[in-house]
C-alpha cells in the first residue's frame, strides 16, 4: 500500500504495525506529534529534509524486529522515545536541529546503534547492567556512565539523553 498525505497541514501521525515489512518516507509531512509502534515489523523510518513546524513527541516502539530510522533529527522534536524490546535498532539523530530535545531510549534484550549529530551540543546518560556493552566514540566521559559533547558552544541546541540497556549492546558515535 502507498499512502499520501497533505504536506501543508500539520498532522498528528499514529502507525501501528503487526507483522511484516514497511518502508517510511515522512518526508515533507508538517507533524506536531508521531508515534510509531512496530511490534514483529522490520521498518525502516527516514525523514530527508527538516520539519515545516515543531513536533512536540515522537515516541517509536519496536518489539521483535528490526528498526531503522535515518535523518530522525530533521523531526525538529521536542521530545524523542524509543523503545526496543527483543530486536535491534538503529537510530540516526542527523539532521536540523531547531530546538533542545531531550531524549529516552529503553532497550530490553537487544542492541541499539545511535548515530548523533555533532553540531549539538549532547549530554548523555548511560545505564546498563553487567551483562550489556556499552561504546561511546565522539563523546567526553563525565563519570560513571556521563558522557558530554568535547566542543560545547552556549548557541547550539542541545540534546539531553538517557539510555537504559539490560541486555545487550549500545553503540552511540557521533557524526
Amino acid at each position: 500500500m502507498e499512502f499520501k498525505l497533505a504536506k501543508e497541514i500539520p498532522t498528528e501521525l499514529q502507525m501501528d504495525f503487526g507483522l511484516g515489512e514497511a518502508n517510511i518516507d515522512i518526508t515533507d509531512l508538517s507533524l506536531s506529534y508521531f508515534e510509531l509502534d512496530c511490534g514483529l515489523s522490520d521498518v525502516k523510518l527516514e525523514m530527508d529534509r527538516s520539519n515545516k513546524i515543531t513536533c512536540e513527541q515522537v515516541s517509536i516502539s519496536s518489539g521483535l524486529g528490526d528498526f531503522n530510522g535515518y535523518g530522525l533529527g530533521n523531526l525538529n522534536t521536542r521530545k524523542f522515545s524509543l523503545h526496543v524490546g527483543l530486536g535491534s535498532a538503529t537510530i540516526d539523530l542527523r539532521g536540523k536541529f531547531n530546538e533542545d530535545m531531550d531524549l529516552s531510549i529503553e532497550v530490553g534484550l537487544g542492541s541499539l546503534e545511535l548515530i548523533l549529530p555533532k553540531d549539538v551540543n549532547i549530554k548523555l546518560r548511560v545505564d546498563h547492567s553487567f551483562l550489556s556493552t556499552v561504546d561511546v566514540d565522539g563523546l567526553m566521559s563525565k563519570g560513571k556512565n556521563k558522557y558530554v559533547s568535547n566542543e560545547w558552544k552556549e548557541n547550539r541546541p542541545t540534546i539531553t539523553g538517557d539510555i537504559s540497556v539490560g541486555i545487550g549492546a549500545v553503540d552511540v558515535e557521533v557524526d
